[in-house]
């Protein structure tokens, strides 16, 4: 509640304030951040053991920059971290040095990051990690030596759509799940399979001359592509079957 308190006057620029240029609004600054001193609601507040009483901006700032380097901050994004990457079911032993290198550095993410890929497990567990649609929609492009483009924009983000993966539509704030499981269920995976090779075919129908899975394959997986896939792809009767073998196999589900 406290905190609520202090960062009242934190808002943004509706499109109904801009219009009218309501408050400091205008049509140019629709969407944007704009602080409201008159909204602040006034006196000093306690959060976490500690007193917020400064004028302005400066009492949520403070609170933020205190709340950017506490323990629970950094034992939580350490956590998150090591579940985006590693496993679904972080331990204590995984997340720990994480924390610690957060605290450490007063929330370098830089050096975060290395004590993440300096863990053990991050190179020696098995890689079950699964991309979510929006990440394996442009690893496929970036391995067909593509991006997606602004005119593009609404196919992806249908076939994102399709995959119940669009931006900003996860009904609660704590964003889409991070769990492997919630985006391997029969139906997701079969979705995946219909999206990739409807993108497949939009790429081949522009680009007839793409290289081929031979070519890709190797080059994007290097030793980590196992043979299975390997046979599959050669066991494919045109490049359409070899592509959507490569795009649709468990090497390039994963992270």
């Amino acid at each position: 509640e406290n905190t609520a308190k202090i960062m009242t006057g934190w808002s943004i620029v509706t499109p109904w304030h801009g219009r009218n240029r309501w408050q400091g609004g205008t049509p140019e600054t629709i969407g944007r951040f704009m602080y409201r001193r008159a909204w602040q609601e006034p006196g000093v507040h306690r959060v976490l053991g500690r007193n917020y009483g400064q004028e302005g901006m400066a009492k949520g700032w403070s609170l933020l920059q205190d709340l950017a380097v506490h323990p629970a901050t950094a034992q939580h994004i350490a956590f998150k971290l090591v579940r985006h990457f590693i496993t679904d079911t972080p331990t204590p032993a995984m997340v720990r040095p994480i924390a610690q290198a957060f605290l450490q550095s007063n929330g370098d993410l830089k050096r975060t990051y290395r004590a993440l890929m300096s863990l053990p497990q991050a190179w020696q567990m098995p890689l079950t990690k699964l991309r979510t649609p929006y990440e394996l929609f442009v690893a496929q492009r970036r391995a067909m030596g593509e991006i997606w483009t602004e005119p593009e924009i609404d196919t992806f983000m249908s076939a994102l759509g399709f995959l119940s993966n669009r931006p900003w539509e996860w009904d609660s704030p704590d964003g889409f799940p991070d769990d492997s499981s919630f985006w391997l269920t029969p139906d997701a995976t079969l979705n995946r399979i219909k999206a990739t090779q409807a993108l497949l075919r939009r790429i081949l129908d522009r680009r007839p001359n793409s290289p081929d899975a031979l070519y890709i394959a190797p080059r994007a997986f290097g030793r980590t592509l196992s043979r299975t896939t390997m046979q599959g792809i050669r066991s494919t009767r045109n490049k359409f079957q070899g592509l959507a073998c490569l795009l649709l196999s468990s090497e390039f589900q994963r992270r």
